[in-house]
């Protein structure tokens, strides 16, 4: 275990602030944190679990197609049920490959040729989506949070154009979708400080990332000059909301799929979370 970092007063100072300047007082109601177990996520988990009084639910995916050590994200979600109670923290791991196969590899070749190497990393992205949607509305939860990092708004997943096509599908189902850490600007360093006065053991920290907290994906390892030597691939953003796009019609045939199983209706949930976010959208 690597020894904890020391942080300025001033930095602390600064970052509760930002913090501060996010809300008065606790607001009532649940979300989803799509949740590796990593330093992004659980910092989002943490922070937004101190703005709202709600369910928080840790969702974390996996597949069949090289997801590794997917039971690594228990180790912080087992800290935030004892930071905010287990009664209150639920984390569930989620087999996502049949829609995965159903969302990418059915079509995988053609995708390629048409989109880019990008489909992967989105196929996951799109598969949790579907699912997460899902699992909102049959629990009536209004609110998700990504955990989109400063500093790594050139991967696919989080650029611009990814962040606001997947906001506008999930809203469509009366899901708001954010992105705390990107919104209330809070750098690495300043998570790494939280995590430690959270209690949290942060992980093992290489450049800009930690490792040891949560799952490795295989196929992502292609992003690996991205980590070690800052080779940051473009991604056209026309490219990548067309993409997003087109996997609407699957998304939402796996939503009705999941409500219909569950016994709910779509529309009567989608009313649901409408009245939760009702003047209270961040």
């Amino acid at each position: 275990m690597t020894a904890p970092e020391e942080y300025s007063e001033e930095m602390r100072r600064a970052v509760y602030r930002k913090m501060d300047e996010l809300w008065t007082e606790t607001e009532p109601g649940s979300f989803t944190v799509a949740y590796s177990g990593g330093l992004d996520s659980t910092i989002v988990a943490w922070i937004m679990g101190k703005r709202y009084a709600g369910e928080i639910h840790l969702w974390t995916l996996h597949h069949n197609y090289g997801s590794l050590f997917v039971r690594w994200s228990k180790k912080h979600a087992q800290d935030m049920q004892r930071i905010f109670g287990a009664k209150r923290v639920f984390h569930t791991i989620n087999n996502v490959s049949k829609d995965f196969q159903r969302l990418t590899l059915d079509h995988f070749w053609a995708d390629l040729r048409e989109y880019g190497h990008f489909i992967w990393c989105l196929g996951c992205q799109t598969s949790m989506m579907a699912e997460i949607i899902a699992y909102n509305l049959i629990r009536g939860i209004p609110r998700t949070f990504m955990c989109s990092s400063v500093g790594g708004e050139y991967a696919v997943m989080s650029m611009p154009a990814t962040r606001k096509a997947k906001a506008r599908i999930y809203r469509k189902y009366g899901i708001d979708y954010r992105f705390p850490l990107l919104e209330i600007s809070i750098t690495k360093p300043e998570e790494r400080l939280l995590m430690q006065d959270a209690g949290m053991w942060v992980g093992y920290q290489f450049r800009r990332g930690v490792h040891g907290v949560q799952p490795i994906c295989i196929p992502g390892l292609q992003h690996l000059g991205d980590v070690v030597l800052d080779m940051h691939t473009a991604y056209p953003p026309e490219r990548v909301e067309a993409y997003i796009e087109s996997r609407e019609p699957l998304i939402h045939e796996i939503v009705t799929e999941r409500l219909r199983a569950a016994g709910v209706d779509l529309d009567e949930a989608v009313a649901r979370n409408e009245e939760q976010l009702k003047n209270k959208i961040w």
